[in-house]
């Protein structure tokens, strides 16, 4: 919005001022297929009420998959050279490698 007023007002969003406008229009996701049901949980909670499904039992399981690892380590090992505070301690104790284990 160009005008600080408006900006600044409940105008400032349109899907609010909509869905308050017309609650009758409002319907809610019921099945997601991008999301493990582990991640999901926290959105079923906080805006769903816990009516938020699983697509399918593919989606229910879905785990991280990152498409070049190869290219993951090899960033790694270089902001390990350059960042002395974010080095690496090696495979077992990898702080990457624990963050992005798909389980």
């Amino acid at each position: 919005m160009r005008s600080s007023e408006a900006r600044n007002s409940d105008l400032s969003s349109l899907f609010k001022h909509l869905s308050e406008a017309h609650p009758e229009a409002v319907s809610y996701l019921k099945f997601q297929y991008r999301m493990n049901k582990e991640i999901m949980k926290i959105s079923n909670q906080l805006i769903y009420n816990y009516k938020l499904r699983c697509g399918t039992e593919e989606a229910r399981h879905l785990l991280l998959e990152i498409p070049e690892p190869g290219k993951l380590d090899e960033i790694h090992r270089f902001s390990s050279q350059v960042n002395s505070g974010s080095r690496c301690l090696g495979n077992d104790h990898c702080w990457i490698k624990h963050v992005l284990n798909p389980k």
